[in-house]
């Protein structure tokens, strides 16, 4: 049990360093034998950040739109725009039909519009949907992308090879697990709605990506975890017009 504990505690704080711009811990030492337990962690990351976001749109004493874009700002400031910067970059590949293309460091001209236009529609939904659905989105979309580095080969030599092959069991049971605290906010049915529309965007997503590729890469997952959360925000702004 102790044994277990120390691992989830060091792939939990590796899921974090890869997943927020939030320095709370001391960097980790990426081990192999620690990324099962860094992607079980991803949902329980996303889950934080969106907690985060919600409590701050409940907190600060400003008008609800204020608010909600000083929690929207919170929140992509908190990831440090990392998957809207993959997401960037698997566009500039799309368009150059190239996968090479998403190693450059400078984004292109279209990867810079259409991350303009995913922000201001991820934003108009942000900022009109109930905040209790915040860990929601943060939370499946991160249990989702489990489904794109698990289900499809890579194409990277990167962070995206070394997490193939370690989508074991109780990786998902416990991932799922994580989910579960957020039925006290969301009812069971819209629960299971979203973490629905989580998978189908996910893997439509990454097996569309495959059909370009062969496979995906550390960008591509950024981009399926934009493109999931954009989806779960008009899945719940549609459920509750």
């Amino acid at each position: 049990m102790g044994h277990g504990l120390r691992m989830f505690c060091r792939g939990f704080v590796i899921a974090w360093q890869m997943l927020t711009a939030i320095a709370l811990f001391k960097h980790g030492v990426y081990k192999r034998r620690y990324t099962p337990y860094a992607l079980l962690s991803y949902p329980l990351v996303g889950v934080i950040l969106g907690t985060a976001a919600a409590a701050l749109c409940y907190w600060l004493p400003f008008l609800d739109l204020y608010a909600a874009t000083a929690a929207f700002s919170f929140y992509i400031a908190a990831t440090g725009a990392l998957h809207y910067d993959g997401f960037a970059d698997t566009v500039d590949g799309i368009y150059a039909n190239d996968a090479e293309v998403m190693k450059d460091p400078r984004i292109g001209a279209m990867g810079m519009i259409y991350t303009v236009i995913v922000l201001v529609l991820g934003y108009g939904a942000f900022v009109q949907i109930p905040p209790y659905y915040f860990p929601a989105v943060a939370g499946m979309s991160r249990f989702a992308v489990l489904l794109a580095i698990g289900g499809f080969p890579s194409v990277s030599r990167g962070m995206g090879a070394a997490l193939q092959g370690h989508l074991r069991p109780f990786v998902w049971l416990l991932g799922g697990a994580f989910l579960l605290p957020l039925l006290m906010v969301v009812p069971f049915g819209v629960f299971m709605l979203l973490l629905a529309a989580a998978l189908a965007g996910t893997y439509l997503a990454a097996r569309w990506l495959q059909s370009r590729f062969g496979g995906l890469s550390g960008d591509m997952y950024g981009f399926c975890i934009v493109v999931t959360e954009l989806i779960l925000m008009q899945t719940i702004l549609i459920y509750n017009d």
